[in-house]
């Protein structure tokens, strides 16, 4: 009751910095990485850094994180220091200023494979002179996406091949440039060596065995639609539910 009295005295007495103080968010999360186990069904990674205000200690019993359709498992806040805390006079363990780390451990409830999560990160933080009120995060986290790597602007049109968070981004958000991507990574492997013994057998079928142009221009096209539809047919066995298990079995 008292801190509810002080907290109404401080907003009746002095409006305007009271406004500017309780609804500071001096904790900013940098970066989210979430990834699936490697070995345990249904439960994910969560990794978050996380930047704290300089001259602020975020309380650690009061970080709580919620997940949409998940059930949390574990979660670790680093580092972790302790401190004198004179709102409450007590010592207390927090979340120093600076950078930070919170790994969340969890377990989806949703019958299907997670793409994408939504999350609440609540926490109190303090300085020496006030003390926020509780503050709620609510953040998006992709699954094998980094959104420091997403949000950072690529210098080179060679940068985006060179990171997977952003090929990963753009194939799902935008159309024209994932056709784009595909094509250039496909020309890409078609100069790689083992591809060079082929080329005159194909230009021996397609070119000398057929004077008309345009009966050889139909040929190469059904070449080119017969090896894209036999490639299609491989990768949709390999992502099955079934056998895409089966052929890493056998072959990886």
């Amino acid at each position: 009751m008292k801190k509810i009295f002080f907290i109404l005295f401080i907003l009746y007495a002095f409006p305007v910095s009271a406004a500017k103080i309780l609804t500071t968010n001096p904790l900013e999360i940098t970066d989210i990485n979430l990834s699936k186990d490697p070995y345990i069904d249904s439960q994910y990674h969560l990794l978050l850094q996380l930047s704290l205000a300089s001259h602020h200690h975020a309380y650690l019993d009061q970080f709580k994180v919620t997940i949409s359709q998940a059930k949390v498992l574990d979660f670790k806040v680093s580092p972790i220091v302790n401190f004198y805390d004179k709102i409450s006079k007590k010592y207390k363990k927090g979340l120093p200023a600076g950078k930070g780390l919170l790994k969340v451990t969890f377990q989806s409830l949703h019958p299907e494979p997670l793409k994408k999560i939504n999350f609440q990160l609540r926490y109190q933080a303090c300085t020496e002179k006030y003390c926020l009120l509780p503050i709620t995060l609510t953040k998006e986290a992709r699954v094998g996406t980094s959104t420091a790597a997403i949000n950072k602007k690529p210098q080179s049109f060679s940068d985006i091949f060179k990171n997977p968070s952003l090929i990963n981004h753009f194939l799902k958000n935008n159309l024209l440039l994932a056709f784009l991507i595909v094509f250039i990574a496909g020309f890409l492997t078609s100069l790689t060596p083992c591809i060079y013994p082929m080329i005159p057998i194909t230009l021996t079928v397609l070119g000398a065995k057929t004077p008309n142009p345009l009966k050889g221009f139909l040929l190469a096209c059904s070449y080119v639609l017969g090896i894209a539809i036999t490639f299609l047919d491989l990768s949709l066995l390999l992502q099955d539910k079934f056998l895409g298990p089966l052929w890493e079995t056998l072959f990886l």
